[in-house]
């Protein structure tokens, strides 16, 4: 069995599971959900009695950062557990033996796994991201297609990040669960990185959840994310290829 027969094998079995549905739907509902939630956000402050909030005026830019709060939140953490088993759990079941007793290499075996992932994300964001673009456009009046979609860019980066090192857990661990701890460990890491160690923040992949609203706003313009974009691709490299290699020497 070839990789991209395998890969064409990957796709069909996310459409025969739920997977198909968690992170398309749930990144749909960001998209439809965060602009009506930051223009209705001043009404419902003033309707909570005694206590006075006073916001400033809620702009296109208050209603993407709150879309991207909730993919970089909720939305990474729904990924993390929607993937967290792709291997690790055909190894526990004993499926992998039988499929890696077919002429389909480790590598391929992994490499599918992760491209039909990949895909599944990228394109949930796509009318996540235009769901959002013409209810913020419709909701507030102006929107910069540019800068909310360069931002866009960066999360779809950052997620891929996020499924390598998910996936490269995933084939050296054992099960599941172990899959998944080591996941949030990282994704904890990736994010506390940028304050611990601020010289080499503007290289880690944690930054670019920042950057995505600081692109909103212009505060920084998108060739100085450039060194967090190609250290998280690195990186996701890195974390494949040594899921790979240490799955290669495991029996299954």
């Amino acid at each position: 069995m070839g990789a991209r027969v395998f890969f064409r094998k990957e796709l069909a079995e996310i459409f025969k599971t739920a997977k198909i549905y968690i992170i398309p739907l749930l990144f749909l509902l960001f998209g439809f959900a965060s602009p009506v939630l930051t223009k209705l956000l001043p009404d419902i402050l003033a309707g909570l009695g005694e206590l006075e909030i006073v916001l400033p005026e809620m702009s296109w830019e208050d209603a993407f950062d709150q879309f991207f709060k909730n993919l970089n939140q909720i939305g990474i953490i729904a990924v993390i557990l929607v993937f967290m088993g792709t291997v690790a759990e055909e190894k526990h079941r004993g499926t992998a033996v039988m499929i890696l007793s077919k002429p389909v290499s480790r590598v391929a075996f992994v490499l599918a796994k992760f491209g039909a992932a990949a895909l599944l994300v990228l394109f949930s964001l796509i009318p996540a991201y235009l769901a959002c673009f013409l209810y913020t456009k419709v909701l507030f009046g102006a929107v910069s297609f540019a800068l909310s979609l360069q931002a866009t860019l960066l999360f779809a980066v950052y997620v891929l990040y996020v499924l390598g090192f998910t996936i490269g857990a995933s084939a050296v661990m054992k099960t599941q669960i172990a899959a998944g701890g080591v996941s949030v460990g990282l994704l904890i890491f990736t994010s506390l990185f940028p304050a611990l160690w601020q010289e080499l923040a503007v290289f880690s992949p944690g930054s670019l959840t920042g950057y995505q609203i600081s692109l909103l706003t212009g505060s920084i313009s998108l060739a100085e994310a450039f060194p967090a974009v190609l250290s998280a691709l690195a990186l996701t490299v890195f974390f494949l290829s040594t899921g790979i290699f240490l799955f290669k020497r495991q029996e299954v």
